[in-house]
């Protein structure tokens, strides 16, 4: 299992979620205009090794921050129901499979909404870790 298997069942899985927003990646320049919701994503993971040795199990922590961005006018129901969604497909102790990838949600939480220009914007931060190798 590589960082790419983690990011892609990560990012397939939330690809697939029910009414997805329009979703900005963040290898991808991009700033919708349109007035519209949409889901700023970033990926993070890391590696740690559990026990010495050849084909030793790693541990792998990471987290999924989606940052959730609404034109200022929008109603604050809209993106609640973004949110709420969001909230439901990762909460805790969701486990995310890709064949052999196994992916387990330790925590979801909302941060501190704030303007950015035309936007208002709510972050979410996942975590999550994973086990190779037993």
């Amino acid at each position: 299992m590589s960082h790419s298997d983690l990011r892609q069942t990560m990012e397939t899985y939330l690809s697939n979620t029910a009414l997805a927003a329009f979703i900005v990646w963040e290898n991808i320049q991009s700033s919708p205009t349109s007035p519209q919701i949409f889901w700023r994503v970033r990926f993070d993971a890391a590696p740690r090794t559990i026990i010495l040795g050849q084909d030793a199990p790693q541990a792998w922590n990471g987290s999924l921050r989606i940052a959730v961005c609404a034109p200022l006018d929008t109603g604050p129901q809209q993106i609640d129901q973004s949110i709420d969604l969001l909230m439901a497909r990762f909460k805790a102790g969701t486990l995310i499979t890709n064949g052999n990838i196994k992916i387990l949600c330790r925590t979801i939480a909302r941060g501190l909404a704030a303007n950015e220009g035309a936007w208002f914007v709510i972050p979410l931060n996942i975590t999550w870790f994973s086990i190779t190798g037993e």
